[in-house]
């Protein structure tokens, strides 16, 4: 009589809690990885689209410092984006500065977990890309008090990778951007053309990593710093990063 081999019940079920103990731990680290990848990647390609516009306009209308500034303003701001920048991007939404809720979340969490509402209001213009990445700007003007003139005009940017979707968290899915178009002697800057990181000017990378740093590792800041490490680290989410 031919003997048959095979597993018994028990064999098979130990087997099967072996796997599941393993895609248990294994799992949610690779997701972790995948979604820091593919927060790199929507945010490089929206900074990007964003300076690409910013280019083609600079080339057929003049650079920044020349266009029209109006700061403090939703409209303003919205103005600035439909003359010079909207014709070179792709969006799928516009919305009104007087309701940002629809492009935008309006309120945001920081990188320390604190509720920040009303963040983007009416002195904000916000947008939707094509991919769906949400962007909010405002135009800044800084006054020199002893004179009351601008001496910087700088315009600011916040960038929702998943749009509006949560966590709606600084360093997460939500990183801040600048360009500085104008200054006190009325240069303009190498990056005039381009956005940066909130920042960007820093190359100590533990004025970041540290407690109470731009983008502190045991999440105690705001976070506003954390697209500047995301570059500074070769646009990508390292080991200490506060994910």
């Amino acid at each position: 009589m031919e003997r048959k081999i095979g597993f018994t019940l028990a064999e098979v079920l130990i087997t099967l809690a072996i796997i599941g103990v393993v895609a248990a731990m294994t799992i949610p680290t690779l997701i972790s990885k995948y979604d820091k990848k593919q927060t790199v990647t929507k945010l490089q390609k929206a900074t990007s689209t964003i300076s690409q516009a910013f280019q083609m306009a600079s080339a057929y209308q003049g650079e920044p410092s020349t266009w029209t500034f109006v700061a403090e303003s939703g409209q303003g701001s919205l103005d600035l984006l439909e003359k010079y920048l909207f014709p070179y991007l792709r969006t799928s939404k516009v919305c009104d500065p007087e309701d940002n809720s629809k492009c935008f979340s309006t309120n945001v969490y920081r990188l320390d977990g604190e509720t920040v509402q009303n963040t983007i209001d009416n002195k904000w213009a916000s947008f939707v890309l094509a991919d769906g990445t949400s962007v909010a700007t405002r135009n800044e003007e800084y006054i020199d008090g002893s004179v009351n003139l601008p001496y910087k005009h700088q315009i600011s940017f916040r960038i929702d990778v998943n749009g509006i979707n949560p966590p709606n968290r600084a360093g997460r899915d939500i990183f801040c951007f600048d360009m500085t178009v104008y200054d006190r002697y009325g240069r303009t800057f190498a990056n005039s053309t381009a956005i940066i990181p909130c920042f960007g000017g820093v190359s100590a990378r533990e004025e970041f990593t540290n407690t109470d740093g731009h983008c502190a590792s045991d999440k105690t800041s705001h976070g506003l710093g954390c697209g500047a490490l995301i570059r500074l680290d070769g646009w990508k989410i390292s080991d200490d990063y506060p994910w």
